[in-house]
């Protein structure tokens, strides 16, 4: 289905095809289906963060600013699970894309204790993305699901992944019911891409891919980017090898997609 959807700007009759055929084959049910690697308490398979902050103590990865602000302005109750309060006891995410950093790590909101044990597993494939994957298909009118239904469906399943035991249908109701959160026909799929961007926390590939297929959450670049362009990479730029090793076809397909950067659209990349 995920896949399936990656056509939806592209060839929407074949992704709506391939969507179905997908559901009628059977999706999970619940988050006792997600698949997570579980990294080991072991050198050779410990989780990257656990290298990071613990083995090297360098702690280069921490909430962006533009996640936990947004997090914090909907009084988002993932957010305790993603993250761990800075110093000062404040959610307070760096400045994304900004070189050189703007404070010490001790400053920013470090992803949670529990994201960075040696053993700490990491998601791959989970039934809340299930879920905003139907609800998307049904607002499209791909499926005859009912997207309010299933939006609701996949935020809740998010906050019971996250929260775990702590997760409260009290909060689920609260949480919902917010303007910025509560499901309306004309921002569905925004909202749909933004709940669904959260979801994915600490599954950035995906969710990156999410952003440039849907649009949302609607993001702005990076004051002074790192890479000194203007705009929010689109695509991953060719390594070297492939201009010096295999310049014949790595000629063709530049003359096929279009220039070789971070801006130039993959071919399921639409406007």
């Amino acid at each position: 289905m995920n896949a399936a959807l990656r056509l939806s700007k592209v060839d929407p009759a074949k992704g709506k095809l391939e969507f179905n055929a997908a559901l009628a084959d059977g999706v999970f049910t619940s988050n006792a289906d997600n698949i997570r690697y579980n990294f080991l308490a072991e050198t050779n398979n410990e989780n990257p963060l656990y290298n990071n902050y613990i083995t090297t103590n360098r702690k280069d990865f921490a909430l962006s600013d533009t996640y936990a602000n947004y997090l914090l302005k909907v009084n988002d109750p993932r957010l305790p699970y993603q993250a761990d309060k800075n110093i000062k006891g404040e959610y307070r995410g760096v400045p994304y894309g900004a070189f050189p950093s703007q404070g010490k790590a001790q400053d920013f909101s470090l992803a949670a204790t529990s994201f960075r044990q040696q053993n700490s597993p990491v998601n791959v494939l989970t039934y809340g993305q299930m879920l905003f994957a139907q609800a998307e298909a049904a607002k499209l009118g791909w499926t005859a699901g009912v997207a309010k239904t299933l939006y609701e469906m996949a935020v809740k399943a998010s906050l019971q992944q996250w929260m775990g035991a702590a997760y409260t249908d009290a909060a689920y109701q609260t949480y919902i019911a917010q303007p910025d959160v509560a499901y309306t026909e004309a921002r569905a799929i925004e909202q749909i891409g933004t709940q669904r961007w959260i979801h994915l926390f600490f599954q950035g590939t995906e969710a990156w891919s999410e952003w440039r297929r849907t649009g949302f959450p609607v993001l702005k670049p990076a004051a002074v980017p790192l890479n000194g362009g203007t705009d929010i990479p689109r695509r991953l730029a060719y390594p070297v090898t492939e201009v010096t090793l295999n310049k014949t076809n790595y000629a063709a397909v530049v003359a096929s997609q279009g220039k070789d950067d971070q801006y130039t659209r993959v071919w399921w990349d639409k406007k």
